[in-house]
């Protein structure tokens, strides 16, 4: 069995551990407080502390920001594509049909096809049938 600690004891490690530590960037200050208080009262540590609720905020903030980093990646090796295909596109003097292909490939027919439409630019005749056969399910 381990060794005991006393109540001061137990209350002068928890309020050590404020600040800039790992206990300090779960619990915050006034939470460090209500534990020791409810050590210097005999109740149970958790009584008025919501630890589950901030334990989840971390872990959900974790997941977010991974996420967040993932979906920043793929953003950026889109964005590394589509520099790749304009500039290409540019040098070689392809044109627009080349350009639009490579589009294609990339975002997909339908996402090509919405941009056109948004900016005014003209179907051609694959496109038109193409919105012509999805709006007959």
């Amino acid at each position: 069995m381990g060794k005991t600690m006393t109540r001061e004891e137990e209350i002068k490690t928890l309020q050590s551990l404020k600040g800039n530590t790992y206990f300090g960037q779960v619990f915050d200050n006034d939470t460090i407080d209500q534990m020791c208080e409810n050590i210097k009262n005999d109740f149970g540590i958790e009584c008025g502390v919501e630890l589950l609720e901030k334990s989840k905020r971390v872990e959900k903030a974790e997941s977010d920001k991974r996420r967040l980093l993932h979906d920043n990646n793929d953003l950026q090796d889109v964005k590394d594509k589509l520099m790749h295909v304009i500039f290409d596109g540019l040098y070689a003097n392809a044109g627009c049909d080349y350009i639009e292909k490579q589009l294609e490939m990339i975002i997909g027919k339908k996402d090509v096809i919405v941009y056109k439409l948004k900016y005014g630019v003209g179907l051609n005749d694959k496109e038109c049938e193409f919105v012509i056969d999805k709006l007959n399910f």
